[in-house]
């Protein structure tokens, strides 16, 4: 899955700040600008580079835009009711390609997710998430945008921690449970932790760096940090490692407040 992510379709992180960033506390920051810059060596060298931007009401997330040189500014806009996220568009100028709804339980957890085309050949989707007593999420995934035995595509089992973080992911093979990813986590605050609503979508995250700041994501991904006086990242770097030894990619993040 190529490094966009923004709420289901794709995703979002972030660079740092001093102490006279905006109208910003430490206690409450929120992230303005991140760039994210990737160096593939997957049989040859190539570098990309992503630019978000983000806009708020408050605390509220309005809009997100995002691009590199190479593609078209795409803006993601955001609908609130109450506290949670209940509708995110995605397009380009005034012209939005895909529509993703999310329903939360009475508890405010994320149990669907709906994602439809507009103007574009964008596949309908529907994700259907089950919470246990043991802290797993079972996420069942279907074509289309209704819960058809025939239509499901991938079962995962999502374990989180005592802190509601995705720890691993795995995935249902005829009746075997497969490892895809685990992580740890820094002690470090996340870029996202004061949006309002952002955690409630965490499992979107799954499995990208995109609310928390982890310590490994899978067994050959690991993250190192500077931080600034607010305990929050101005600079993320990680690499995803082969097996054996060898660099896959290596990972520039930056974050403004």
């Amino acid at each position: 899955m190529k490094k966009y992510f923004i709420l289901g379709t794709i995703f979002i992180l972030l660079n740092a700040c001093s102490s006279d960033s905006g109208n910003n506390n430490g206690s409450g920051l929120l992230v303005k600008e991140y760039t994210s810059k990737t160096t593939s060596y997957d049989g040859f060298t190539s570098t990309s580079e992503i630019v978000y931007k983000y806009f708020y009401n408050g605390n509220k997330l309005a809009t997100v835009t995002y691009g590199d040189s190479f593609l078209p500014l795409t803006t993601a806009s955001y609908t609130y009711a109450g506290d949670l996220i209940t509708t995110v568009k995605q397009g380009s100028g005034a012209i939005f390609f895909s529509e993703s709804h999310y329903q939360y339980d009475d508890s405010g957890r994320l149990i669907r997710e709906t994602t439809q085309p507009i103007n574009s050949g964008i596949s309908e989707d529907l994700k259907i998430y089950t919470y246990n007593p043991d802290n797993t999420v079972i996420r069942e995934c279907y074509h289309g945008l209704t819960a058809n035995p025939a239509d499901l595509y991938e079962t995962d089992r999502i374990s989180l921690d005592s802190n509601n973080r995705f720890i691993k992911l795995e995935i249902l093979n005829g009746s075997i449970w497969t490892t895809k990813n685990e992580a740890t986590y820094s002690i470090y605050n996340s870029p996202f932790k004061n949006i309002t609503g952002y955690d409630k979508l965490f499992i979107l995250q799954d499995l990208k760096n995109g609310f928390n700041t982890f310590n490994q994501y899978t067994n050959h991904s690991t993250y190192n940090y500077t931080i600034n006086n607010s305990n929050y990242p101005a600079k993320s770097t990680h690499k995803v490692i082969t097996y054996a030894g060898a660099t896959l990619s290596a990972t520039t993040d930056i974050y403004k407040y």
